[in-house]
């Protein structure tokens, strides 16, 4: 425990799960899990969720992917909060492949349960070309480009019958 001047205000009044997040998302049907072991093949790490979580309630889907950015965590979508709910309590800090699982509600529902609930918008995806990578942008503009090709296909038409009068 840190001496009080050390504190910062109100930590001390807080239960431990407000200060890590837990507290602060409103419970939801889906679960962010993360400090998972990124050395484990996605697969595996799914079936091995499957068989910690199923213990809960039944499971719609587990979302993990290898991806460098996305590695070591994994959205677990069950089909009552009251499962989620459960399974957050319990598993909390549950030693999973040699590392503390760190469990929280997810920030928005999953498409799965807005699709099921008749919610769901579609979300614009993101693209990045290869070129804006290698120059340093991050997202693609779309590209509206159909004046200036007209005008340049004029220009393209004109020179060859400039050049074929003279």
């Amino acid at each position: 425990l840190k001496p009080f001047w050390l504190r910062t205000r109100g930590q001390a009044l807080c239960p431990r799960g407000a200060q890590r997040g837990t507290m602060s998302l409103p419970p939801n049907q889906t679960l962010y899990v993360n400090n998972l072991n990124d050395k484990i093949n996605v697969e595996t790490l799914k079936k091995s969720l499957r068989e910690v979580f199923a213990a809960f309630g039944g499971i719609i889907e587990i979302i993990a992917m290898k991806s460098l950015k996305r590695r070591g965590q994994a959205w677990i979508i069950f089909k009552e909060a009251s499962s989620a709910t459960n399974s957050l309590k319990s598993l909390q800090g549950f030693p999973f492949y040699n590392k503390p699982m760190r469990i929280n509600y997810a920030k928005t529902k999953s498409d799965v349960v807005a699709k099921g609930d008749g919610t769901f918008v579609e979300r614009p995806r993101k693209t990045i070309k290869r070129e804006d990578l290698r120059k340093g942008k991050t997202a693609a503009a779309p590209v509206t480009a159909t004046a200036p090709v007209a005008e340049a296909k004029k220009v393209a038409t004109a020179a060859p019958a400039a050049s074929a009068s003279a």
